[in-house]
């Protein structure tokens, strides 16, 4: 008995060792998720979800004035009939560099995002608009850049190949100048707007698509401002 103790001893000492890392971070990531559930269970749900990825920092108030700037508009419909227009803003601020165990969880709770399904509207820095473009993370925005004027010589960055497919095309539109943002107080230098691709199970939801027609509702009336 005493031998199986040793052994048992043994390997948990050499689990922790080499992945308490990543035990902290699955705790971290456990407790985000609890609090995430634990909001949306006390607040009412959204009708639309947007989401800003980069690496600058975004104040309460700039996002609470982005909220209220769509909502004034009265562009977002009552997808959950619940006599409300809901908009769910989420800021994830993340670093070039991934130097703590915070910025690991940051980038995985980045992926359970794009996972999740359950965010239409994506604001993102180049970087990340790129590292996840080229993934096919977007919906096509080609018309849209027409409808509104982008040139794709001056922004050639926003046309890109999908990785191991022959898809090209715009997947953002550049937000640099973009009135809308810049009067709710957001830097829009090296920023863009991009819509998340739709899978065969949002297309078979009537609902999640009620949501990503108010993500496009959003999308035309920011650009209105460029």
């Amino acid at each position: 008995m005493a031998l199986g103790l040793n052994i048992d001893k043994k390997k948990m000492e050499n689990f922790w060792y080499y992945y308490k890392i990543h035990v902290f971070v699955g705790i971290f990531i456990a407790i985000m998720l609890v609090i995430t559930l634990k909001d949306c269970a006390n607040n009412v749900m959204p009708d639309v979800s947007v989401a800003y990825i980069g690496a600058n920092y975004i104040p309460e108030e700039v996002s609470q004035k982005f909220k209220d700037g769509i909502t004034a508009s009265g562009i977002v419909q009552d997808v959950n009939q619940d006599d409300q227009q809901e908009l769910l803003f989420q800021s994830m601020i993340v670093s070039e560099d991934v130097k703590t165990q915070q910025d690991i969880a940051m980038q995985q709770k980045v992926m359970l995002v794009f996972f999740s399904g359950d965010t239409q509207l994506f604001l993102l820095d180049r970087e990340n608009f790129e590292k996840f473009g080229i993934q096919g993370a977007f919906e096509p925005l080609d018309d849209w850049a027409d409808k509104f004027g982008v040139s794709v010589e001056k922004n050639p960055e926003i046309k890109l190949t999908v990785e191991e497919t022959t898809d090209t095309h715009i997947y953002a539109i550049p937000l640099k100048g973009n009135g809308f943002l810049e009067k709710s107080g957001f830097k829009t230098e090296n920023m863009y707007i991009a819509i998340r691709v739709q899978g065969e199970k949002d297309q078979e939801d009537s609902e999640k698509m009620a949501m990503y027609q108010n993500a496009y509702a959003i999308l035309e009336e920011i650009l209105k401002y460029n």
